[in-house]
């Protein structure tokens, strides 16, 4: 009850003492130490404040959004936020939080506390890495993904990281090779390689790779990937029957297809595949019937074919003949 009254007095002179008497009445209560920060706060003594908040979020964990937000909309500078989400799960948010508030150099000012005082802290890292390629300084983001390398030898990021930084196509993937080493199959790091070799090479040269990848996704009941993956380096290299093949696998074995059967009515129809392009997009607006560009995009095909008024394509899409 005296936690109530305080609260309806939060905006006057009366709401901290009445508050300040809920804390001394329930020391264990974070609501309490939470209403009274924020008495503490609109009073403009920050000092007593975030000691409050710290508290409550000792106290209730949970509260840590609702801190946060107290902080961000303060303007409290990041010592201060770091000092009061002392664990990396608050930093975690209040980096996430500060970037949301347009803070970018208060969020990056977070993810390096992070990354020092509590490693590996891969998020933080990964977002540090981004920052620096976005402001050209690659050495700076080769360091800190060697850094996650060192820290995490048996985790992927650092190494996709690594691949990324690489401008040689083939020094990029000799570092998911070296992962590979570290890790064994992971399912990232052969999918990078698949990916990068096989749009370079083929997808002859990754064979070994490739049945490496589908054994681990098989296990993982995502074999979907595999054929999405090899539908995406068909179509980079050009190939674009054999690239509508893969998504229809994909779309056939996925549990939600909806992405690779839109995908593959966008690859018939460019490809002048009316009646696959058709029996596709029949497909999607029987599944999404309030979804009106299916229907628009059969009647752009069946004008495009010359025939605006021609019959339905056939009913069960994926069974279609391919070539």
């Amino acid at each position: 009850i005296t936690m109530l009254e305080g609260v309806r007095h939060l905006g006057d002179a009366q709401g901290g003492p009445i508050l300040a008497r809920s804390v001394v009445q329930g020391p264990w209560r974070a609501q309490s130490h939470f209403w009274l920060a924020r008495w503490f706060a609109r009073a403009g003594r920050r000092g007593q404040a975030y000691a409050e908040y710290r508290e409550a979020l000792r106290l209730g964990p949970a509260l840590g959004r609702t801190v946060l937000g107290d902080l961000i909309l303060l303007g409290a500078p990041t010592a201060d936020i770091a000092a009061v989400a002392a664990s990396p799960a608050l930093l975690e948010q209040a980096s996430l939080a500060l970037d949301a508030a347009g803070r970018h150099d208060d969020a990056a000012a977070v993810d390096l506390v992070l990354t020092e005082a509590h490693p590996p802290a891969i998020s933080a890292a990964l977002r540090r890495i981004g920052r620096a390629k976005a402001a050209h300084q690659e050495a700076d983001a080769i360091a800190i993904a060697r850094m996650l390398v060192r820290q995490v030898p048996n985790a992927p990021e650092g190494y996709l990281a690594l691949c990324d930084l690489e401008p040689d196509p083939v020094a990029a993937e000799a570092e998911l090779v070296v992962g590979l080493q570290a890790l064994g199959d992971d399912a990232d790091l052969l999918e990078a390689l698949v990916r990068r070799r096989g749009k370079r090479l083929g997808l002859a040269a990754v064979s070994g790779e490739l049945d490496r990848l589908r054994t681990v996704l098989a296990e993982m009941n995502q074999i979907y990937r595999v054929h999405a993956l090899m539908g995406e380096v068909e179509l980079a290299r050009g190939h674009v029957g054999a690239a509508l093949s893969s998504y229809l696998d994909a779309a056939a074995a996925a549990s939600d297809g909806t992405s690779f059967l839109r995908t593959s009515a966008e690859l018939a129809e460019s490809s002048k595949r009316y009646d696959l392009a058709i029996a596709l997009y029949e497909r999607l607006g029987a599944q999404y019937p309030n979804d009106k560009s299916y229907q628009d995009a059969i009647v752009r095909i069946r004008n495009a074919s010359g025939d605006p008024t021609g019959p339905a394509g056939p009913g069960n899409a994926l069974a279609l003949p391919l070539p």
